[in-house]
């Protein structure tokens, strides 16, 4: 249902007149849904944007498999289908897109950074010109938006990776399982966290697919030299200028 809150994410509301509607003060706040609409969302955008229901439900994740037994554990369909055009990002390859620099030691020399600002000094918690993230501010309303530090990347040019919402990964253990796995922070979480995890850390950074996160759209583009080069997008309730 379109007025399903899980699909409009919590600051996208019914305007009373079969429209909606957005806080000025949260319109480029990071959509938080769970990660059952995030696969929806996927299989919409690799059925070209279809205005039907089919659209959503099946071509990246079929989502009859989403079913929960009577034990709790989940029967989801694990990982996006191949061949798909978009997914929900794995694990190592947000992990990837937020710490990994294929000139970290200089020109071809890759390696690991420790935090997701290219740099081994944690980004400073606070607002637009006294910080560089939202992380440990403890305030919403405009400092919960996204995209407030332009300047603040990863090697690969993303925006957000630390801050903003936490994000949804296609990871999970076993099967059936109970949890999917996710990574970053959102606004106000403890700084500590934006440090460069390691496999250990990802063990404590689980939820239910039914509660919400955030998530970025992975896709395979192709580059002038015909290589494939992987690429995540930060989705916000504006889509315009949000990367």
């Amino acid at each position: 249902s379109p007025w399903n809150s899980d699909f409009t994410s919590a600051f996208i509301i019914p305007d009373g007149q079969g429209g909606f509607v957005t806080d000025p003060e949260f319109e480029r706040a990071p959509v938080s849904v769970p990660w059952h609409m995030a696969a929806r969302f996927m299989n919409w955008l690799h059925n070209d944007r279809a205005a039907e229901r089919a659209a959503f439900e099946s071509g990246v994740y079929d989502t009859s498999t989403f079913t929960q037994n009577p034990d709790g554990t989940w029967n989801d369909q694990i990982a996006h289908t191949p061949g798909s055009r978009y997914w929900i990002p794995t694990f190592d390859e947000t992990f990837k897109a937020f710490y990994y620099d294929p000139d970290r030691y200089g020109d071809g020399l890759d390696g690991y950074w420790m935090f997701p600002n290219r740099s081994n000094t944690p980004p400073v918690a606070g607002p637009p010109g006294i910080g560089t993230t939202n992380v440990g501010n403890g305030t919403f309303g405009p400092y919960m938006s996204s995209g407030l530090y332009p300047d603040v990347t990863t090697p690969w040019g993303l925006l957000d990776a630390s801050g903003g919402a936490r994000e949804w990964t296609e990871f999970t253990l076993g099967e059936p399982f109970r949890t999917r796995y996710y990574m970053g922070t959102a606004a106000g979480m403890d700084p500590v966290l934006i440090r460069l995890f390691d496999r250990a850390d990802q063990y404590h950074m689980r939820a239910s697919p039914t509660l919400p996160n955030g998530f970025r759209v992975a896709s395979l583009v192709p580059s002038p030299a015909t290589v494939s080069i992987y690429f995540v997008m930060f989705v916000c309730i504006r889509k315009r200028n949000c990367q």
